[in-house]
């Protein structure tokens, strides 16, 4: 029985102790909880993520995604409750990552991720717009 217990442990410990591999399900998590700590006050929602492609090096890796956001409230609203003035950083860097949205919009966002592995962790390390998002109005 000691030594089942002894195997268990050392079958744990060497689980734990292997890198993560870059998979689609790990590009979509990194994405989501990147996308969703942008802000202390949500402008959208993350509808989908889907992943075109996905390359993998030892330490590195990049996908091509789409993603798809909803926004419950127009840029104003949010200005508005936020006390955004136009000239605010915060409001400027809504306005230009996702235009002057309305509410109810959706936006389709065409990137290629880059990602990085440092020790045991995967992190995003950067994205570049593939072309301009696709963008359905209310």
């Amino acid at each position: 029985m000691r030594r089942l217990v002894c195997l268990i442990c050392v079958f744990m410990l060497s689980a734990c102790s292997r890198p993560v591999p870059f998979t689609e399900y790990l590009v979509q998590q990194l994405l989501n909880e990147n996308l969703s700590s942008l802000t202390d006050h949500p402008v959208f929602e993350v509808k989908k993520i889907e992943v075109q492609d996905i390359q993998a090096g030892e330490d590195t890796g990049s996908a091509t995604t789409d993603i798809v956001l909803v926004f419950p409230k127009s840029l104003a609203e949010v200005a508005e409750a936020q006390q955004l003035k136009p000239d605010n950083m915060i409001y400027i860097q809504y306005k230009g990552s996702f235009g002057d949205f309305l509410a109810g919009e959706v936006q389709r966002h065409h990137a290629r991720y880059h990602f990085q592995r440092r020790g045991k962790k995967w992190r995003v390390v950067g994205s570049e717009a593939l072309s301009p998002p696709d963008v359905t109005k209310p």
